[in-house]
């Protein structure tokens, strides 16, 4: 068996294999993880919470677009447009739970000085957003350039 220090040192990728000793198996403990799925549960370990955080742009009828900055919460999300100045981000899974929620969101500059947005948790798979031009009331699109959002799930 050769010595650790005699294999090569790399930058691993977010789809590489570690090998890991679960301690809660008897028999063959050794299993295989990836770097991201480590990364991920690292990162809800130390901050305490997964986190979604990305840059919204919507225009004309289209679903808002995101630019992600970060994503350790477990799944697929996915932007959709339900209709003038509402939209709804879907998790594949349940990750949205109750009183374990948290949502920053803003509209972006220079636009956010004439629209308000607002935030709710549909459920456990659906974070909604409302865009208000502030000159109606009323919801409108073309109200996010830019728009920051961060959504933190805590354990």
């Amino acid at each position: 068996m050769a010595t650790i220090n005699s294999y090569p040192t790399i930058t691993p990728k977010s789809g590489d294999l570690v090998l890991i000793v679960d301690t809660s198996t008897e028999g063959n403990p050794t299993k295989t993880a990836s770097v991201s799925s480590i990364a991920t549960v690292a990162n809800s370990l130390n901050l305490g919470y997964t986190v979604y955080s990305a840059l919204l742009t919507q225009e004309n009828a289209e679903a808002p677009v995101a630019t992600v900055l970060q994503q350790t919460i477990s799944g697929t999300l996915t932007w959709s447009r339900l209709g003038p100045g509402s939209y709804v981000l879907t998790s594949d899974g349940t990750p949205f739970t109750s009183n374990k929620v948290q949502v920053f969101v803003n509209n972006g500059a220079p636009i956010s000085t004439t629209s308000s947005i607002k935030w709710t948790r549909a459920s456990t798979s659906q974070i909604g957003i409302k865009t208000f031009a502030q000159s109606t009331g009323l919801v409108a699109d073309d109200l996010l350039l830019s728009g920051s959002i961060e959504i933190r799930i805590y354990s």
